[in-house]
């Protein structure tokens, strides 16, 4: 996931809850007024709808970034339901616009920095590495990984890039 994409998402995120935090004041408040000035009911119903509206979007939201935005593109239904709910309850808040912006950026990362492993290590160990079949790679990536030279998650890393 880009991490572009993430910070706006978690940015929405702390502003829906400080929206559900002014929609409780509200809610408080107008209910401790004096009854021959206080709204109908029927407002406070509404914002408590809200209110509950905004937490099961933040639900949503963080439930679609989890795990550092790995999954995100399995969870991206959660995602849509989010911004979905987030343009029902306000269309001009700052979430929102967030959300919206967040739409048409691309969650995918086209240049990972390279990491430091035992294929970098020389180029001559590259170029034969490079010129293989994908059986021949994921061969050696098990052989290097059972020799303990790469980790598991190194493993998971370079068999998912192979494949």
């Amino acid at each position: 996931m880009n991490t572009t994409k993430k910070a706006l998402i978690i940015t929405a995120i702390v502003l829906n809850f400080l929206n559900v935090g002014w929609e409780l004041y509200l809610v408080i408040t107008g209910l401790m007024q004096p009854a021959n000035i206080r709204q109908p009911i029927f407002y406070y119903i509404f914002d408590i709808f809200q209110i509950i509206a905004y937490i099961v979007c933040n639900g949503f939201l963080i439930y679609s970034i989890a795990a550092k935005g790995a999954m995100f593109r399995s969870r991206y239904g959660f995602y849509m339901a989010a911004v979905v709910i987030s343009l029902i309850l306000n269309l001009f808040s700052v979430a929102t616009i967030l959300l919206i912006v967040t739409l048409f950026l691309s969650d995918i990362v086209w240049i990972k920095p390279e990491k430091d492993s035992t294929f970098s290590s020389s180029s001559s160990q590259n170029q034969n590495f490079s010129n293989e079949s994908k059986e021949q790679k994921i061969e050696k990536l098990r052989k290097l990984k059972e020799e303990g030279k790469i980790t598991e998650e190194e493993y998971n890393d370079k068999l998912l890039d192979l494949l």
